[in-house]
């Protein structure tokens, strides 16, 4: 029976010849979508794979890492986030994310603030509803059964 398993540094050396043939064949007139088909990406990133070849040559596709940018926030900063999302509740990571924005003038998406809170040890928990009209003294006789 066949091994059907691929090293990670192979996947990652057969991605970066995927890259190269995507350039390669776009250059000998394929269409995008026909490259796309044949190397299994998308024709938008077949066409970025070209725009990168253009701009750095042959070592921009054998280097393409796809990593986040660096946290802009100082660890004083990272700090009093830590503490102000402790002492508040935020329903969203947007509402956090405009506080930093208007408290430390960092700009961040929703998802972008969600990897730094979950970065910082937060987790999410969906706010439970509590009636409007609830009535203590049937509560804690009910707690008391």
């Amino acid at each position: 029976m066949m091994d059907y398993y691929l090293p990670a540094e192979k996947l990652a050396e057969s991605r970066e010849a995927d890259r190269i043939k995507a350039v390669v064949l776009l250059a000998s007139g394929w269409r995008a979508e026909d490259v796309a088909e044949g190397v299994l990406v998308d024709p938008n990133t077949v066409r970025n794979h070209f725009k990168t070849y253009q701009a750095e040559g042959l070592s921009g596709l054998r280097h393409l890492a796809y990593r986040g940018s660096a946290c802009e926030l100082s660890e004083a900063d990272l700090q009093a986030l830590d503490t102000q999302v402790q002492a508040n509740l935020y329903l969203s990571a947007k509402d956090v994310a405009a506080w930093v924005e208007a408290e430390r003038g960092v700009l961040y998406t929703a998802s972008g603030m969600t990897a730094l809170l979950h970065r910082l040890g937060f987790v999410y928990k969906k706010p439970q509803l509590v009636p409007g009209k609830a009535d203590p003294e049937a509560q804690q006789a009910h707690l008391a059964r």
